[in-house]
């Protein structure tokens, strides 16, 4: 039983480790997400400004 406290333990640990590699705020330029009216094919498009 305690090989299954350990491993659970273990599983937490790495959870709350990709948890916060993931959710931490990406550093770098802004960028500019916008949409964009496509008039010849009457679509949107996303403006993906300063990659």
């Amino acid at each position: 039983m305690r090989i299954w406290q350990w491993l659970a333990l273990i599983i937490v640990v790495l959870g709350i480790g990709a948890a916060v590699f993931f959710l931490r705020p990406v550093n770098g330029p802004a960028r500019d997400l916008t949409l964009v009216g496509d008039a010849t094919r009457g679509a949107y498009l996303l403006r993906l400004g300063d990659c």
